[in-house]
């Protein structure tokens, strides 16, 4: 064996080795009670014809439930734009790691979401929506992970608009209700704190 060949197998096996070595070196695997996250969701269009709701900022309380599966949940704000303001929620969720360990590599989750906002000076509603999403969890560190996900988000959106007129000193004001149904893309990005 000359010594390319002697290189070449080195090259070709040291990976295999080194990995297999540091599995079996490797520490029991590390519980966290609990994590706190800040995340960014939103969706790139729509199927309706108005305008998406605005880019939403969400504090997660995230626990373990039982192996690989996860619960969050906390409030969330959006950013306002000239369509939407005020935009106030909850939300809702659930995790499952297909990985041995939570907050780290692939999962799959479940999200329901509650808002409020303001539309301009007479309008006001709320909005419910269900998104599904697939996604990767990195370790950064002990404490730390990324996570971004994207799937498809269902939503309900219900506008409340004051309208009327007045004739001199004699006004006429009621209100019309609004909904609109969309489907829309939905991605979500965040930042975890484990403890």
């Amino acid at each position: 064996m000359n010594l390319n060949t002697a290189l070449r197998l080195v090259a070709l096996t040291g990976p295999l080795f080194t990995s297999t070595l540091a599995a079996a070196q490797e520490a029991e695997p590390v519980t966290y009670k609990g994590a706190v996250s800040v995340g960014l969701s939103g969706n790139t269009f729509s199927s309706s014809d108005s305008t998406p709701p605005p880019p939403i900022i969400a504090l997660d309380m995230e626990r373990r439930i039982d192996g690989t599966v996860t619960f969050y949940g906390g409030p969330s704000f959006g950013v306002d734009t000239e369509d939407f303001r005020n935009v106030l929620g909850a939300h809702l969720g659930g995790r499952y790691f297909l990985s041995e360990q939570i907050h780290d590599g692939m999962f799959v989750s479940l999200q329901g979401e509650v808002f409020i906002f303001s539309r301009g000076d007479s309008a006001s509603g709320h909005r419910l929506a269900l998104s599904g999403l697939v996604g990767y969890a990195q370790p950064i560190g002990e404490e730390w992970v990324v996570s971004l996900g994207a799937g498809m988000e269902g939503s309900l959106m219900s506008t409340e608009v004051v309208v009327g007129e007045c004739h001199l000193f004699v006004c006429n004001v009621g209100t019309t209700t609004e909904f609109e149904r969309a489907v829309q893309p939905h991605v979500r990005a965040g930042a975890t704190f484990r403890f």
